[in-house]
């Protein structure tokens, strides 16, 4: 709880500076889960609930696709905040995918009026952020993507032979949660690691909920929060299933190496 009042207050701080009261921040924040305050750093928060109140007075519910460049770190953030549909991380990923971004970080999620607020953190196939022609023709392909509410288009990710004698077997593990499920997912990183992930969840049925993704170094240790398509916690058969098919396509390339 201290964190919590201790980072809204911090965002607090920088949106007055920006014309942004109290009231409007709260008000933003009224359908955010408290967990979502720990997850965000407080200028994150802020830079976040901008867009959102630029986005409802100017869009009128319409997707908001944003993004900045972190000089110091180096990396390009990802802001998407839309109405939530099945498909809408898949769709995102695939994108990012496309555009050859990689992802470093990502924190997926969505708000109790089932509206997405994902956060990436992307640098470029050069380890860089993405130069500003990227970054719009980027927003500009999602904001397409995501009106349209098409499914995306995945292109299998190829492993570079350098990368092949350093993989390990994916460790998967679920766990019961209230009222969903959670599914832990440690693998090395791979060109095209979410896509396949988000492919295999549309081709089981799968709802994301939230998501918590991160990249240290070589190796992906991400926290899924998933359901069925009604909402409820995956039943033992269908965690089964989900595990079978993202241990035959994660691990695939080890039985060709």
């Amino acid at each position: 709880d201290q964190l919590v009042d201790e980072t809204q207050e911090e965002a607090l701080v920088a949106l007055r500076i920006q014309g942004v009261t109290t009231q409007q921040a709260e008000l933003c924040w009224r359908n955010l889960a408290d967990d979502v305050f720990v997850r965000l750093k407080a200028d994150q928060l802020a830079w976040m609930t901008c867009c959102v109140i630029r986005a409802e007075s100017e869009l009128h519910g319409l997707p908001c696709v944003e993004i900045r460049t972190l000089e110091k770190e180096r990396v390009t953030e990802l802001f998407v905040h839309a109405l939530d549909f099945d498909g809408l991380f898949a769709s995102v990923v695939a994108s990012l995918e496309a555009m050859r971004c990689n992802v470093l970080a990502a924190r997926v999620i969505t708000s109790h009026d089932q509206r997405s607020w994902d956060l990436f953190q992307l640098v470029d196939a050069n380890g860089q952020a993405l130069v500003a022609a990227d970054g719009e023709r980027l927003m500009q392909k999602l904001k397409r993507q995501l009106m349209a509410r098409s499914a995306p288009q995945f292109r299998a990710g190829r492993v570079p032979r350098r990368l092949r004698e350093f993989l390990a077997p994916a460790q998967i593990r679920f766990e019961s949660g209230s009222p969903y499920t959670l599914m832990w997912l440690e693998c090395t990183d791979r060109p095209g690691l979410l896509s396949l992930v988000a492919e295999v969840l549309m081709a089981k049925q799968v709802r994301i909920h939230d998501a918590r993704i991160a990249t240290f170094g070589d190796r992906a240790e991400d926290l899924f929060t998933l359901s069925d398509r009604q909402n409820h916690a995956l039943d033992e058969a269908a965690c089964a299933s989900l595990d079978d098919e993202l241990r035959r396509r994660l691990d695939a390339v080890l039985k060709e190496h």
